[in-house]
């Protein structure tokens, strides 16, 4: 017997007048596991840029250089870090192009960036601009700078390179006196890579050239305002003697860095320095196994100098691509492990080194580090983990569990596989390991709770293994002696019996053609199974399996299990197909890198309906899926390489009739899961997803999640402590399912869901009630059902309409139990929960 009066208009009337901010407050977000140690890409060069002069804000460090994100925040090729705070903040309005090759501050306080980009959406390419607070501005008609020399009076000198149709390279100094562009001095029959002013106002230009301005002068040369004039015999003899970077010491000294083999004919490692008279060798230089070089020289305030390039030996000592002169030559800390661009020196010393290095003192720091006087320190925050998460499941507790070939997640030692809690990562005792990278592929939690992971494991937790293991959650065992070749794939069956694909032949030592069948304590064939290795597998409510065979990457066979024999569903000349969801009508959903299925058009996705009925999901071409799963809702969510109309989506979601984008393309994303409390996990091999700095793992969140808590006390009957559980939360457009425990066997038991929480001693209405037994809440809606087992489930379809998001329910039931001969003996309550109405 069922009675209705829920009534949910009434709820929505109760939260009509705030639903429209309801709303807008409950739009998905993305939320970062972990971050980036530096940026994305390499960093050219940097400056210190005090943007508001003498006002309170600290001293900026401006970078530039080929990154979309630095420090976990986006930024298009160039942005500013706060020194002390760690802090990032992109300069928005580059809006295309490939790199930022030098940062200058004026003194005037313009920041101007040079290189090869686009500013503020239009087409164009400007290589010099300007911040003026908000957004970049050309300076006049633009040149190409690849390098910037701020002057007095806020005037910036350049140095322009340009190749003209069949010629060699020319360098160009140009002047920019704020309004308009000069050119400074005759033009330099090659590149200009490095400028230098002199106190007297002379400029010392290096590079790779053999005259300026038609005087001889061996990749380095002076301007005096009126001719060039070579620097002795220079860099030479020819081009290879390349300047790449320039420095005055404090006695007045020039030191030149960059490809040089030789100054002045002598022998120089790298760097040389010029006294005003001769040039002279800087100890026995810098050297490598292969191709060193300076690329960046800094004198810092005491005097010291600072040397960046490529290279792990100066003078003799070790010193990996830093190093610093004082008389004598040293190592600056662990150094970095590759190309240093550029240095600036803090307020308060510190050193902030660019460049193309990914680890500094032996820990990730991609492209940019600070030297603190004792150590090299990243910015930004680390990953989540040290590899790409290839696999994730949401636990029945409401954890992650992941896997893949990661050593580290969340700062906790954990090999290949983790656990993530409401307190944080856990590891699986000490993990599975095994000769093949990648090793986990496959994971599954059984009903009991058990964890099992395949892959190409031989040991967990110091027990010999086979491909297969499992957790218990304290120790870890083999499965009956695993199988002969990797499991690429696990299934938990409506039985609770668990299912392994993958590329063996035997499982326990017993023939299983690819597919096997554990039961708790041996494995079993699935009749002759399938004759090829299999990749995907999932289990149908109704008890059977389905498998995907490949016969290799464009022939696969989606094959059906029906606990007696396997049939063909479809044979496919496509790539390998990847995800299988289960709709909840029953209908299959298959994902990979699909064109036509069944005579049906389906790029990356093709919805089977049973027997030879197939159907179109509509994604654009050149869709590939990878991972399927429900939200809460019931919708399909859809990661991957996706094309929805014209564009591209790396997550998407399916109401039924159409895709909505929710994440635009990221790198490669490998698994998807949707935790009950609203958060879809997805993990892979990329850095950024839907406008966040994430590596590896992101979550999309419900900012109005459904919940349910407790309250008050349950009685004790004849079968024990009543308790109401939630099985499934309260989400719009789905269904909420509960359920009542340890129910009387003869009883009838009422479900009841009201708007109004009560504390209502049963004993009111009824002589028989249990001592300190209660209702709840009021009857708004009443089902009635027989106990099976001692329990009773209850369901209830919650409407998909927004002006019910943040509306609150209270249920709990009510047990009468009978004698033999039909007479109440006992009113009985269980305790109350309270729900409260989410949107995903």
């Amino acid at each position: 017997m069922n009675i209705r009066s829920m009534r949910f208009a009434a709820a929505a009337i109760f939260v009509a007048a705030t639903s429209a901010t309801l709303r807008a407050q409950c739009d998905l977000q993305w939320t970062a596991t972990g971050g980036v140690p530096g940026a994305s890409g390499r960093i050219r060069a940097a400056t210190l840029w005090d943007p508001d002069g003498a006002g309170p804000q600290p001293v900026q460090v401006v970078v530039g250089g080929e990154f979309s994100f630095l420090c976990d925040e986006l930024a298009s090729l160039v942005a500013m870090i706060d020194p002390v705070t760690g802090v990032c903040q992109p300069l928005p309005g580059i809006t295309a192009g490939a790199r930022i090759t030098a940062v200058g501050a004026l003194d005037n306080g313009d920041l101007v960036i040079g290189g090869f980009f686009a500013i503020n959406g239009g087409n164009t390419v400007h290589d010099v601009a300007r911040w003026n607070g908000s957004g970049w501005t050309s300076l006049g008609s633009g040149y190409d700078a690849d390098v910037l020399l701020p002057q007095p009076g806020g005037e910036l000198l350049i140095a322009e390179n340009t190749l003209p149709p069949a010629s060699n390279w020319v360098g160009r100094v140009r002047r920019w006196d704020g309004s308009s562009w000069t050119q400074v001095a005759p033009d330099v029959a090659g590149r200009i890579e490095a400028m230098l002013a002199l106190p007297n106002g002379d400029l010392v230009v290096g590079g790779q050239f053999l005259e300026a301005g038609g005087v001889p002068a061996d990749n380095v040369a002076r301007w005096d305002g009126v001719a060039w004039t070579p620097l002795g015999a220079g860099t030479g003899p020819d081009l290879g003697g390349a300047v790449t970077s320039l420095a005055r010491l404090h006695n007045g000294d020039l030191v030149a860095g960059g490809w040089l083999e030789s100054a002045d004919g002598q022998p120089a490692n790298r760097i040389a320095r010029w006294d005003g008279a001769a040039w002279s060798p800087l100890g026995a230089g810098v050297s490598a196994p292969a191709w060193p070089y300076v690329e960046s020289l800094l004198v810092l305030a005491n005097g010291d100098l600072l040397v960046g390039g490529t290279f792990d030996v100066v003078d003799g000592v070790p010193a990996s691509c830093v190093a610093r002169w004082n008389g004598s030559w040293s190592a600056v800390g662990g150094g970095v492990d590759r190309l240093v661009d550029a240095f600036v020196e803090l307020p308060n010393g510190e050193v902030v080194a660019v460049g193309a290095f990914l680890e500094a003192e032996g820990a990730p720091a991609k492209s940019i580090a600070r030297w603190d006087g004792g150590a090299w320190v990243p910015y930004g925050e680390p990953p989540v983990s040290d590899t790409p998460i290839l696999v994730t499941v949401a636990a029945a507790n409401g954890d992650l569990l992941i896997g893949g070939e990661f050593t580290t997640v969340g700062g906790v030692a954990a090999n290949h596989v983790a656990r993530r809690t409401s307190a944080g990562w856990i590891a699986l005792g000490g993990g599975v390991s095994g000769s093949v990278s990648g090793v986990v592929r496959a994971m599954a939690e059984l009903p009991n709770g058990d964890v099992v992971v395949g892959g190409t494991m031989t040991s967990a937790g110091g027990v010999s293994v086979s491909n297969i293991a499992l957790w218990n959650g304290t120790s870890w065992s083999s499965l009956g002696g695993g199988t002969n070749g990797g499991v690429t794939s696990l299934a938990v069956m409506s039985d609770g019996a668990l299912v392994a694909g993958g590329w063996f032949t035997t499982a326990g030592g017993v023939p299983a053609s690819y597919v096997a069948r554990w039961d708790g304590s041996t494995w079993s064939p699935l009749g002759s199974g399938p004759s090829v290795p299999v990749v995907s597998l999932a289990a149908r409510s109704n008890g059977e399996l389905v498998a995907v065979a490949s016969f290799g990457i464009y022939q696969n066979e989606l094959l059906l299990w029906d606990g007696g024999a396997w049939s063909t569903i479809a044979s496919l000349q496509t790539q390998n197909v990847m995800a299988i969801q289960e709709l909840p009508n029953g209908d299959l959903l298959f994902g990979g890198a699909l064109v036509t299925v069944g005579g049906a058009y389906s790029p990356g996705l093709v919805r089977w309906h049973g027997g030879n009925s197939w159907s179109s999901m509509q994604l654009g071409a050149n869709s590939s899926v990878r991972a399927l799963d429900l939200l809460p809702n019931g919708d399909v969510v859809a990661v991957g390489n996706l094309t929805i109309g014209s564009s591209g989506a790396s997550v998407a979601r399916w109401d039924g009739a159409a895709w909505t984008p929710l994440a635009g393309r990221a790198y490669q994303i490998y698994s998807a899961a949707m935790l009950a409390s609203g958060e879809l996990a997805v993990a892979g091999d990329f850095s950024a997803i839907g406008g966040i700095v994430s590596p590896y793992l992101a979550s999309l969140i419900a900012p109005c999640p459904a919940t349910a808590t407790s309250f008050g006390a349950g009685c004790v009957g004849s079968n024990g402590p009543e308790e109401m559980v939630v099985d499934a939360l309260p989400w719009l457009g789905g269904t909420w399912r509960s359920r009542a425990t340890g129910m009387p066997d003869l009883s009838i038991v009422a479900t009841i869901t009201g708007f109004t929480q009560l504390a209502l001693p049963l004993s009111v209405l009824w002589s028989q009630a249990g001592a300190g037994c209660l209702g709840h809440t009021t009857a708004d809606d009443l089902r009635v059902a027989l106990p099976v087992a001692g329990e009773v489930s209850s369901q209830i379809a919650v409407p998909a309409d927004p002006a019910l998001i943040g509306a609150q329910l209270h249920q709990y039931a009510l047990a009468f139990e009978f004698d033999a001969q039909g007479a109440l003996l006992e009113v009985t309550s269980t305790n109350g929960v309270t729900v409260t109405l989410g949107r995903f």
